[in-house]
This record gives C-alpha cells, sequence and structure tokens, in this order.
C-alpha cells in the first residue's frame, strides 16, 4: 500500500513517475521483468513494459453507503470514479516466455519453410512470445500460407476480448510497420 494515514479519514500518498523517453503508454519501459509486480494506472491504459505481459486488475471502495469526500493534490493513480465507488486500477505484469525464436533464410536451396507455435497440433503456452525472422533475397516476394490459425478469445458485445494476435512486419521488431495483425 502506499502511505497515508488509515483511519476514518484515510490519505494516500503516491511517489509517481511520469518521465518516459516516449510517454506513450504503447512504448515499452525497461524495469526487471524477472518476477511479476503490480503497477497503479496513471492513464486509461497501462504502461507498456518491455518482456512482460500485462493483465488489468482494480481494488473498488463501496461508498454507495457513505461517500467518500474524494480529492486530489498534485500527481496520482487513475480513477474514472464511476457508479458512486472509487478504485484502484491496476496493472498486473507477468514475465514473457521466450524460447521459439528463429531466424529463416529463404533462398534458391532453401525456398519453403513451415513455420508452427510451440505443443502445435495442442495448445500454445500462455504469456509466451514467438517471434520468426524471414530473410529473403531484395526483390523476393514472401508468400505465407496458413494451413491452421486458432487463436483464442472471444467476442462479448462485439468486442474482441482476445490478447493473442499474429502480427506481420515488413521492418524489425520495435519498429513502426505492422503490415498485418489478427
Amino acid at each position: 500500500l502506499p502511505d497515508g494515514s488509515y483511519n476514518l479519514s484515510t490519505t494516500y500518498k503516491f511517489c509517481c513517475r511520469d518521465d518516459a523517453f516516449d510517454s506513450r503508454p504503447d512504448w515499452p519501459i525497461v524495469l526487471s521483468n524477472r518476477s511479476p509486480f503490480y503497477l497503479f494506472k496513471m492513464k486509461s491504459k497501462c504502461q507498456a513494459i518491455k518482456g512482460m505481459d500485462v493483465q488489468e486488475d482494480q481494488i473498488s471502495f463501496d461508498e454507495r453507503d457513505e461517500p467518500n469526500d474524494q480529492g486530489e493534490d498534485g500527481m496520482a493513480p487513475y480513477d474514472p470514479y464511476e457508479g458512486g465507488r472509487s478504485a484502484f486500477h491496476l496493472c498486473y505484469y507477468i514475465p514473457i516466455r521466450y524460447g521459439c525464436n528463429q531466424m529463416i533464410t529463404l533462398d534458391c536451396s532453401n525456398p519453403i519453410e513451415v513455420i508452427t507455435t510451440p505443443n502445435f497440433p495442442g495448445n500454445y503456452n500462455p504469456n509466451q512470445e514467438c517471434n520468426w525472422f524471414v530473410k529473403a533475397p531484395e526483390g523476393a516476394f514472401v508468400n505465407l500460407h496458413f494451413t491452421t490459425l486458432k487463436i483464442d478469445g472471444t467476442l462479448v458485445e462485439k468486442e474482441h476480448t482476445c490478447k493473442d494476435y499474429v502480427e506481420i512486419r515488413q521492418s524489425m521488431i520495435g519498429q513502426n510497420g505492422i503490415k498485418f495483425r489478427y
């Protein structure tokens, strides 16, 4: 818990930082990524952290019967205060498991390559990131053919809740250049 006074008139004191190289929440910052941890949300979206998957969480305070006298002074975590209750909006970070990265070189002697996820045709591991770097001769075309493409997720009121995706780029990881995302 943050510093503060915890009684009938509770005060929370936060120490916040907002000094990232790039302030966009999707630009990953570098923090320790060896074990899971929580951070308080500063904006409506969790800050990306290199090597970590993130899940949103919250601790809500039911104030319908006895509303609190809420206020902020200085930097404070994100709280949209909806429906008579305030909350701490949290970001739970989990280390991404790597281990399926591969460099594929296509040329006249190796014109075709088959790519499968770990455990295929079984389920893939949670929180795993796989990168395949395909290198082809200059001017060559790379044709991708998916014989099976199963991505976990559901549709809830026309919103896709899936965090899993396939992303095809024409550049290196970390650079702009997304050509396709499914």
